[in-house]
């Protein structure tokens, strides 16, 4: 069976539906191996699957330039030791750190990679001559994908501008997360109006993310 590889450089992998879907369901067909991150705030993250293998490591976020020196070499020590003994068929990297360690990948190990995309990060923000560089490699390992994998049409649009990389295949996919039985799920579906003794004819807005001028 062949082996996919994930890359996701992040250490919120629990909170992200759309992946733990992808994890899931890719693992009927391939062995996939994820290569993450964990602090004390997010745990290293389990699956049940035998075909799933989380390679994580303990890094705090990056705040200087030592922990970004760690951070990188923590990574791709992990990549570099997996990458060697084993043989992957794809390779996905997520988001902006993820897609310019697949593209590292792709050029020492040759293997066909593709830009998995959360968020999008247009230039105009790319502030500091740091996030400059970032953005540059970002848009080249971009370039080098075989597809893309957004959550809309538009967000997959916004990415080709933000990157200005056109005539990439986008594969949408919405960040929803699919359960085989939703019975239990079904059978409490007043349970936030319970909890915080909500009226059952009110309306409730649920924001997952925090809360500034960049979310509206």
């Amino acid at each position: 069976m062949k082996r996919i590889a994930i890359i996701f450089p992040y250490a919120f992998l629990d909170s992200v539906p759309v992946l733990i879907t992808t994890i899931h369901d890719l693992s009927h067909h391939y062995y996939v191996d994820i290569f993450t991150y964990h602090n004390k705030d997010f745990k290293r993250p389990k699956f049940n699957s035998k075909k799933i293998t989380v390679y994580s490591f303990n890094s705090q976020p990056i705040k200087t330039n030592l922990q970004e020196i760690i951070f990188w070499s923590r990574l791709f020590t992990k990549l570099g030791k997996a990458f060697l003994f084993q043989k992957y068929h794809f390779v996905f990297g997520v988001d902006k750190y993820g897609i310019i360690s697949a593209g590292i990948i792709k050029l020492l190990f040759h293997v066909r990679i593709a830009y998995f995309s959360l968020e999008i990060t247009f230039p105009e923000m790319s502030n500091g001559r740091k996030s400059q560089i970032y953005k540059r490699c970002e848009c080249w390992a971009h370039s080098m994908s075989d597809f893309v994998v957004a959550l809309d049409k538009a967000r997959g649009k916004g990415l080709e501008t933000a990157n200005k990389v056109k005539g990439k295949p986008i594969c949408i996919l919405p960040n929803i997360l699919h359960f085989e039985k939703l019975d239990h799920f079904e059978k409490r579906i007043d349970v936030i109006q319970k909890k915080f003794n909500i009226v059952s004819d009110n309306k409730v807005l649920l924001h997952c993310g925090h809360l500034g001028p960049r979310m509206m």
